[in-house]
């Protein structure tokens, strides 16, 4: 199944600034020309109602696109695009911080995705 709901939690980066939650819909598809996507946006879900241990962000849309470059087996070009609202007042040097991890969230992606193999699966 390529879709499914994802919880994330994430602590505070600082003692002023409240801890964050995501409640999202994800979903991958393989497209006729290879690129794999995977798009998500938040929802409601019952299994996690709001609390207040947590702020609740709002993903507007976040998503990938992951295509290979002809010629090049072992490239693929990554596109990431994200649209989020944190709730609540965060500083810019946290947006800064978090801004700047999403090459390494690329190289974990490419980690994994190697020690996954075969991706016909998407």
């Amino acid at each position: 199944d390529n879709c499914k709901i994802e919880f994330e939690e994430y602590k505070s980066p600082a003692p002023f600034v409240g801890a964050r939650e995501f409640v999202y819909i994800d979903t991958i598809h393989r497209l006729p020309d290879g690129t794999i996507i995977s798009f998500a946006r938040s929802l409601e879900h019952p299994g996690r109602p709001k609390s207040n241990k947590f702020t609740r962000a709002d993903l507007k849309i976040g998503g990938w696109a992951l295509k290979t470059i002809p010629d090049e087996p072992n490239k693929t070009k990554v596109l990431y695009l994200v649209r989020c609202d944190l709730g609540g007042a965060v500083p810019s040097w946290v947006i800064n911080q978090i801004t700047s991890d999403i090459p390494i969230t690329v190289e974990r992606l490419n980690q994994s995705l190697k020690k996954l193999g075969n991706t016909q699966q998407f």
